[in-house]
């Protein structure tokens, strides 16, 4: 199933389809679910080069892959951005709950 996400995801970058986060996700996932963490990521490497925004899910499926394929360091890696991007959600939510208090 994963080599399918790999040939579609290749059929809509040929075509210049715009990507976005849930596209990437679901091409992430599809490797993680597969055991092929190289792949997942290739997928990330091209989410950041096409300027598509990682979320939660990203980092999330990132390191669960990460682990699957015994790449501790690697997954820690992406354990620790998801944590940095909570953090960083947190604030803005507060900043936002004070402004309108």
């Amino acid at each position: 199933q994963w080599e399918q996400v790999v040939q579609f995801f290749s059929v809509m970058v040929q075509t210049r389809v715009k990507t976005n986060a849930i596209i990437f996700n679901a091409a992430i996932s599809a490797c993680e679910r597969a055991g092929q963490w190289e792949m997942a990521l290739h997928f990330f490497s091209s989410m950041t080069w096409s300027k598509v925004q990682p979320d939660i899910s990203t980092y999330t499926v990132l390191s669960s892959a990460c682990e699957e394929g015994r790449e501790a360091q690697i997954a820690l890696h992406f354990t620790n951005a998801m944590a940095a991007l909570l953090a960083l959600v947190f604030m803005n939510q507060s900043t936002n709950m004070r402004r309108h208090v």
